[in-house]
């Protein structure tokens, strides 16, 4: 029985590098964002793939993680041609997906870098064949980014079907944009930082906050809708020369700190002071306010 696997292995990496071309099989691969720089792989076949040789390329940012992938055989696209470690006819280790960045068609690749190459493969009894749709795997990204998936083909043979033939994936969704975070509030704006410092309020995700809009609505005055108003007064007033908590559930007039800094009052560093007054007054009923505080 150990053989017989051995043999199953070896087959399957000699799929994944000698396939014959032409088939007519259809099969979609598609990158979904799933929220905090995490990007989930998926495919779609209309017959059973053997295995998928991919790239996966993070534009501006690093592949940091890989998860959410099946292991062994029987397993779904649990083989690894890459780095699976075989000690006589038993598999000691199977290795991830992630093909070593010394070999053929992933130099200076892997994880840490913009760019991973994927070798993934299935082995069976039929019955048994994998899903003809499912998830590959997650990748996480560190920074925002696009993230596109695309067939290695030139040394892997891209997706090659249980008959050896390969196909042509289709890829017309296998491009992406990942954030790093689910952050409001952009990452690459100069008050990120602050942002982090005070608890990440969503009230400084109001497009107008720092021009002195702290609750984020219109006021009808008269015959105009206003967006600095008696209310986003009264919230200055409630943290005016307070201390703040650094939660911003506790102090939610935090969102009354317009200019985004401290100052100096006595011995205290104060959030809420005389120049968010001063950003407040500036626009308090005028009828055109900036919209751009995230930009």
């Amino acid at each position: 029985m150990k053989g017989m696997a051995m043999k199953r292995i070896l087959l399957a990496m000699l799929v994944l590098a000698i396939a014959v071309p032409a088939s007519a099989a259809s099969v979609s691969i598609t990158a979904d964002y799933v929220g905090d720089g995490v990007v989930q792989i998926n495919y779609t076949a209309d017959a059973n793939v053997a295995g998928f040789g991919l790239k996966v390329t993070a534009n501006d940012a690093n592949i940091i993680d890989i998860n959410d992938y099946t292991v062994g055989d029987a397993n779904g696209f649990g083989i690894f041609p890459g780095t699976i470690e075989i000690i006589g006819s038993t598999v000691s280790d199977y290795g991830t997906p992630v093909a070593p960045n010394d070999t053929p068609g992933a130099e200076n690749t892997g994880l840490g870098t913009g760019t991973i190459v994927l070798e993934m493969g299935a082995l069976y009894e039929s019955p048994g064949a994998p899903s003809q749709s499912g998830t590959l795997c997650t990748v996480t990204v560190d920074s925002d980014c696009q993230i596109c998936v695309t067939e290695e083909d030139t040394y892997r043979a891209g997706v090659v079907m249980q008959d050896a033939s390969t196909v042509t994936a289709d890829l017309s969704g296998a491009c992406v944009d990942a954030n790093a975070t689910d952050d409001c509030f952009p990452s690459g704006h100069p008050d990120y930082t602050e942002w982090v410092a005070v608890g990440k309020p969503d009230s400084w995700c109001y497009p107008s906050q720092c021009y002195g809009d702290a609750d984020g609505l219109t006021e009808l005055v008269g015959r105009s809708e206003l967006r600095v108003t008696d209310n986003d007064v009264a919230i200055l007033v409630a943290g005016y020369t307070e201390e703040y908590s650094g939660d911003p559930e506790t102090d939610p007039w935090i969102a009354a700190d317009f200019d985004h800094d401290t100052e100096l009052v006595g011995r205290s560093e104060l959030r809420v002071t005389d120049n968010d007054v001063g950003i407040l007054v500036t626009y308090y009923t005028e009828e055109t306010v900036p919209s751009d505080c995230l930009d």
